[in-house]
């Protein structure tokens, strides 16, 4: 877990990601009861697509109406989240720090 940890700090030094962390602290959220969703974009071809992922099935959507109600979704998550940069990785570095002492 704190190899992991690391690779995520790690990755959110780079310019073209963002991490956010969600802490449980947050309570409820706005995904609590949904599959795992990604909001997919290829802005040069213009395509924007749904994925959903769950425990025995998989689907893509892309009708307006979904794409606008998991985009909206991913932004309150976003927006509950922590700030990228110093809040998250504050967080990330703590956790990490735990897991290499318990191993020890």
């Amino acid at each position: 877990m704190a190899n992991q940890l690391d690779h995520l700090i790690e990755l959110a030094s780079l310019a073209n990601v963002t991490c956010q962390v969600l802490p449980y602290s947050a309570g409820a959220h706005a995904a609590l009861t949904l599959a795992s969703f990604s909001v997919l974009r290829v802005d040069h071809h213009g395509l924007v697509t749904v994925y959903l992922q769950g425990p025995s099935s998989h689907m893509f959507m892309s009708s307006d109406e979904n794409i606008e109600h998991y985009a909206g979704t991913f932004n309150r998550l976003r927006t509950s989240a922590l700030d990228d940069g110093k809040p998250t990785l504050g967080l990330l570095r703590s956790i990490a720090r735990e897991h290499k002492q318990n191993k020890d």
